[in-house]
């Protein structure tokens, strides 16, 4: 759909409250859920007030936690339509076959592709709250304030991306416990990968890079760009050494098997709220 609104605090306007043909899709997260909401089932034409609270978090520390009324008007409102599974629509996704049997593997083959890679960081979570859960010492402070100054800049650069001020002073409490946790993190794994002198291995290196090179149309040159820049490459091989301690921490563990759908498996979150 398309919107205008204007909105205001404290029955003041303030910075980004007001826009005009601004397009939303319910569901799709580019506007704070509590707002999304109260448009659902409006229709073209229909004026709405939608009041909502931003969360404590936001990064515009200016508005966080406050309440906000906006005035919206609904120009248009649309729905998805089907295209027709033809040979010119199969042939638009890179399956030159242009037929439906080569177009259904290959939606297999980057499903399957999902399913592994969401088991693998299932997993690699599990046990790393497990690490972090059994393992308790002082973590050093200027790891972790190094820590916080690495995820501000990271936010900074984000609202910049958004077009959004990026300069305001931010609390620096609000990272502190997720600093605490990255770095608690990366000091066990460093531990780990020193004493069992892991490194990484290059068959599996060149496999993952296969596997994800898969999903681009031309695999050879994404490889190529990954090999041709040392600090690339170290990301991927960085990637494997992790998962090296993972699979050897996973030897040594007691695992519990549990049988879900693809569906429940690759959506937790919309089945525990079903």
């Amino acid at each position: 759909m398309l919107v205008d609104f204007k909105g205001t605090i404290d029955d003041e306007p303030f910075e980004g409250s007001e826009a005009e043909n601004y397009p939303v899709v319910i569901g799709a997260g580019s506007l704070l859920k509590e707002f999304e909401d109260q448009l659902t089932g409006t229709s073209a034409g229909d004026s709405v007030t939608v009041n909502m609270t931003f969360p404590e978090d936001y990064p515009k520390s200016e508005i966080a936690g406050k309440n906000a009324q906006f005035n919206v008007d609904v120009r248009e409102v649309g729905k998805p339509v089907l295209p027709e599974l033809d040979e010119e629509f199969i042939k638009s996704f890179g399956v030159e076959e242009g037929n439906e049997s080569a177009f259904r593997n290959q939606i297999l083959e980057n499903l399957e592709r999902e399913r592994d890679q969401r088991m693998r960081n299932d997993t690699r979570m599990a046990v790393i709250e497990a690490l972090v859960e059994d393992n308790e010492f002082d973590l050093p402070v200027s790891l972790v304030d190094e820590e916080i100054d690495r995820a501000i800049m990271a936010s900074r650069s984000q609202l910049q991306q958004q077009g959004l001020p990026s300069d305001e002073p931010v609390d620096r409490g609000l990272f502190q416990d997720s600093a605490l946790r990255r770095v608690k993190i990366g000091l066990i794994m460093s531990e780990i990968i020193k004493r069992r002198e892991i490194k990484p291995d290059e068959t599996v290196v060149r496999e993952r890079l296969e596997e994800m090179a898969a999903g681009y149309d031309d695999p050879q040159q994404f490889i190529k760009w990954y090999r041709e820049d040392p600090s690339r490459l170290a990301q991927i091989e960085a990637a494997v050494v992790e998962n090296q301690v993972i699979e050897a921490l996973m030897e040594e563990a007691q695992v519990t098997e549990t049988t879900v759908s693809f569906e429940t498996f690759m959506n937790p979150a919309e089945s525990a709220t079903a």
